[in-house]
């Protein structure tokens, strides 16, 4: 099997099912088998911020949309809401820090920038599976109240 055969095959084998498939395409007619794997990893990654940035401000307006005027929980609610803010600015530098150690460890090889995006992927997708979790537990708990 023929590298240019191969890499667009590892590529879709890597998990980019959520790559359209027009933007699959576009990957595959780039000249180089590096260039489509860079493309490919690069939309993944589009993709995990927009799920990340997403998944994060649903469960932000969720928050501010059970505050009501006069209601003693609106405290909870508004601490729990920085309290998010807070964690989600640690968690970025956490998933910087992360990414750029892995990466580090391949600092002699050209797959340090593919290794880095990829990193963060993985993380962002984690990351936005993780806020969607506490929202679903969120929401369970309230309709308890």
């Amino acid at each position: 099997m023929s590298a240019r055969v191969f890499l667009p095959i590892f590529v879709l084998s890597l998990g980019f099912s959520s790559v359209a498939t027009s933007e699959i395409s576009e990957c595959l007619t780039t000249k180089s088998p590096e260039n489509q794997l860079q493309c490919g990893i690069t939309q993944d990654f589009a993709k995990s911020e927009q799920l990340l940035n997403s998944t994060y401000n649903k469960v932000l307006t969720d928050l501010a949309s059970r505050q009501e005027f006069g209601n003693e929980r609106n405290f909870v609610l508004e601490n729990m809401r920085s309290r998010l803010r807070i964690s989600q600015r640690s968690w970025l530098y956490f998933r910087e820090s992360q990414c750029e150690l892995e990466a580090f460890g391949l600092l002699a090889t050209q797959h340090t920038t593919a290794t880095y995006i990829v990193c963060q992927t993985a993380a962002n997708n984690a990351r936005a599976n993780e806020l969607d979790t506490y929202f679903e537990k969120f929401k369970a708990n309230s309709a308890k109240q």
